[in-house]
């Protein structure tokens, strides 16, 4: 049995618990993988529940392969240590030493519970890390043990850049690492990727809303470009603490339009239709940039959009970098030319989505081949 965990539940089976918050960004890459492991018989998708939920583990008769582990309490931190201890005993009583776990991330309340339970039952692992917050934020030292630990056990990792796969081979060389980028939209037909009009002047941001993230450092770029250029807009969709200080932005400049929160569909759909480039203003100098790769540059680029991006390392080292317009932080005519450049991309928008479709075919190729490995090794 496959057992694939995490905490992000998906949004069509959220339905009946109330007050259960989950993360756009991080569904679309649980449902990623779930789409590549499809085809696997014997395959069990495992929600960890931090919200109050009266029970230890419970399976819905209508998400039958899905499995939820319960919770007693919603005040933290009682809430993370009694659903890591129900997660535990799911463990002892149903895995077995056959069996592989494909974690999505590598949580505290999912890590205690498969470290303590892997050297009872010895089942095989395999982490899928997205991030690796310890590493490069104080507010996440406390995980660093954990995560440590569980690199060292793992027989098998899956991560987005190639520093994480780098701090990885540092700790085990021993176990094969595969990058995967992100949740690409999943193409059925290239030619349904159809745009109701192209003027090559509707950039978007999406993501969260505050200062790290470089979106108020892009705005006053973008504000020095409209100077010169006034047909460029400006859409943003997403939350974030400086909401309010967006919305007063926008009140004051016809140019910027805040969208709220658009639910998978409709941001689908706006970006096909309306969007011609797309942006990534994050801080290249970060330390999170210099590890992490934003999921959303593989969304976009799937979806025949190129994109406008900060130099930061991640992207740099992508497959993806050829879809991207780089330009420098803080610099006008730097993200000028970097918009003019997009536009002669997207004039190849076909050629650009089947060079995609070979990224995420062979990413596809190499988890299955990965997950192989780990069913037959010893």
């Amino acid at each position: 049995m496959l057992y694939y965990v995490s905490n992000v539940i998906l949004s069509n089976e959220v339905k009946f618990e109330k007050n259960l918050q989950t993360s756009l960004a991080g569904e679309k890459r649980v449902k990623y993988l779930l789409n590549i492991l499809k085809n696997i018989k014997k395959i069990k998708t495992v929600y960890i529940l931090n919200n109050k939920r009266k029970s230890f583990f419970f399976v819905k008769k209508k998400y039958k392969n899905s499995i939820y582990i319960g919770n007693f309490f919603s005040l933290f931190p009682f809430n993370y240590f009694f659903s890591s201890l129900n997660f535990l005993l799911f463990l002892l009583l149903e895995v077995k030493k056959e069996d592989i776990i494909i974690t999505y991330n590598f949580r505290p309340e999912m890590a205690v519970s498969i470290l303590l339970a892997k050297k009872i039952k010895k089942f095989k692992l395999i982490i899928e890390f997205e991030e690796i917050y310890s590493f490069f934020s104080r507010k996440f030292k406390l995980f660093k043990f954990l995560e440590i630990l569980g690199i060292k056990e793992a027989e098998g990792f899956i991560t987005c850049s190639t520093k994480i796969k780098d701090i990885i081979k540092e700790i085990n060389n021993n176990s094969p690492v595969v990058l995967s980028y992100g949740y690409p939209f999943i193409l059925n037909n290239i030619s349904s990727l159809k745009k109701k009009k192209s003027n090559n002047n509707i950039l978007l941001y999406s993501g969260r809303i505050d200062e790290e993230r470089g979106l108020f450092n892009f705005i006053r770029i973008f504000n020095e470009l409209i100077k010169e250029n006034e047909n460029y807009k400006l859409c943003i969709t997403g939350d974030g603490p400086l909401k309010d200080k967006l919305i007063r932005i926008t009140q004051k400049n016809k140019n910027i339009k805040y969208l709220g929160i658009l639910k998978d569909s409709e941001y689908k759909k706006f970006i096909i239709e309306n969007v011609d480039i797309c942006v990534n203003p994050q801080p290249a100098k970060s330390k999170f940039s210099k590890v992490s790769f934003p999921s959303k540059i593989t969304y976009y680029a799937s979806l025949g959009k190129c994109i406008v991006s900060t130099k930061m390392e991640a992207a740099l080292n992508s497959p993806y970098k050829d879809f991207i317009s780089f330009y420098d932080e803080g610099n006008k005519e730097s993200l000028e030319y970097a918009i003019k450049r997009c536009i002669e991309k997207n004039k190849e928008k076909n050629k650009n989505l089947k060079k995609i479709e070979k990224i995420i075919e062979n990413e596809k190729k190499e988890i299955l081949k990965l997950l192989k490995y780990v069913q037959e090794r010893s």
